[in-house]
């Protein structure tokens, strides 16, 4: 299957996903986004994530896809 994704659907796509707690260190998940151990939740930054290009964004959401398997 081919999808077409323009910036926005990505950061969408991104948005739907979490790293493992072994991409943490990761700089570009270290960059976008930030792990609250109080409540054991990770939450993506917006504004970085639209600052990241199209091949980021696509990055991003390849390690976190597969890190989870």
């Amino acid at each position: 299957m081919k999808v077409d994704l323009d910036k926005k659907a990505l950061v969408d796509l991104v948005n739907g996903t979490s790293p493992n707690y072994d991409l943490f260190d990761n700089p570009l998940i270290k960059l976008c986004g930030t792990f609250n151990g109080s409540y054991g939740t990770w939450s993506w930054n917006k504004d970085n994530l639209e600052k990241c290009s199209e091949e980021q964004l696509y990055d991003l959401y390849k390690l976190c896809r597969s890190n989870w398997s």
